[in-house]
């Protein structure tokens, strides 16, 4: 119920934010639009409202390190906004929501950017949303907003440098810094490999470190394979927190895929090692234009969170929407 209650209140910011700075936009762009006969509706005027608010934090931030501001030309945002209700037999209904936008300060360096978001707590260790599929989420933790600056260096064509620092948890002003390093394999013409190690410090926690791997096989022309698995040892962890998982999809056009998928995931060192498996399909496609996307899912996992707990099945289901906004280049 916490859940559903902080989710409400973070999309209804969202939306009060972004409705009077598109409202201006609006209103100034009124007279191409008149010309056009067109109307954006309220889902791409919402869409637009996002981009003008990110858009309007870059110029705000990249200002401080430059006399003038940026132009119309020089900024490159992007971001994504998604929203999941679902449903399982053991964590029953709950509503959530991510929210990440990424810009770039052409003033500050080259490989400066600012980002803001709103994560849960495995997110904020493993800078990732992939690490474990999005319909599995802890109910012991909350989600957070998360604000920072970082930086990216390009080593070689392979390997990739990246830092960051910034604050989490909104009013709590808990500071944090991360250095990751990311490596690209080509293993075969079908295969790829990403190995990427983390190490973060946060002013509440302490320090830890994490280790992904992350591989990805094209098994004929419309089917794809991939696995990943993660492991993060923290101050807070009962030793290493470990996920994994593999998924199939099944291509039937550019905008469509079926998907199946089993994962697990625990602590090696908690009282019950081994917090959730399970099976899930999917249907994921473009619902609108190139950057509204749906995603359904029915599946069934066997939870186990307490020592104390039986652990048997439980059906799960959902639909996640996903909105993305911004004029990444490339």
């Amino acid at each position: 119920m916490k859940k559903i209650y902080v989710n409400g209140i973070f999309l209804l910011v969202l939306w009060i934010v972004a409705t009077p700075i598109h409202a201006q936009t609006t209103t100034e762009d009124a007279q191409p639009h008149a010309q056009d006969g067109s109307s954006d509706g309220w889902l791409e005027g919402f869409r637009k409202g996002l981009e003008t608010t990110v858009e309007s934090s870059a110029r705000w931030i990249d200002g401080f390190f430059a006399d003038r501001g940026m132009s119309s030309d020089e900024h490159e945002t992007y971001g994504r906004l998604t929203v999941a209700p679902q449903w399982s037999g053991y964590h029953k209904f709950e509503v959530d929501s991510r929210f990440r936008a990424q810009f770039k300060l052409p003033h500050a360096k080259k490989d400066f950017s600012a980002f803001l978001g709103q994560v849960d707590e495995g997110e904020f260790l493993d800078q990732q949303d992939v690490g474990r599929p999005s319909v599995i989420n802890s109910p012991t933790t909350d989600d957070e907003w998360l604000v920072g600056l970082g930086f990216s260096r390009q080593v070689n064509e392979a390997h990739r440098l990246t830092y960051s620092i910034g604050i989490r948890g909104g009013i709590r002003f808990d500071t944090y810094a991360r250095a990751r390093y990311r490596v690209d394999s080509i293993l075969s013409d079908a295969s790829l490999m990403r190995w990427e190690s983390s190490v973060f410090w946060r002013d509440s926690d302490g320090y830890g470190v994490a280790q992904r791997v992350d591989t990805e096989t094209q098994l004929t022309t419309d089917v794809v394979a991939k696995w990943s698995a993660l492991g993060t040892f923290a101050q807070e962890t009962q030793g290493v927190r470990w996920s994994s998982s593999a998924i199939v999809y099944f291509l039937t056009d550019v905008d469509h895929a079926y998907a199946t998928e089993i994962w697990s995931e625990g602590e090696n060192e908690a009282p019950v090692t081994v917090t959730d498996y399970g099976i899930r399909v999917l249907d994921r496609r473009k619902i609108y234009k190139s950057w509204l996307l749906m995603e359904t899912w029915v599946g069934h996992h066997w939870p186990r969170e307490e020592r104390f707990e039986t652990r048997r099945g439980h059906w799960m289901v959902g639909v996640e929407f996903e909105l993305r906004f911004g004029n990444k280049r490339g």
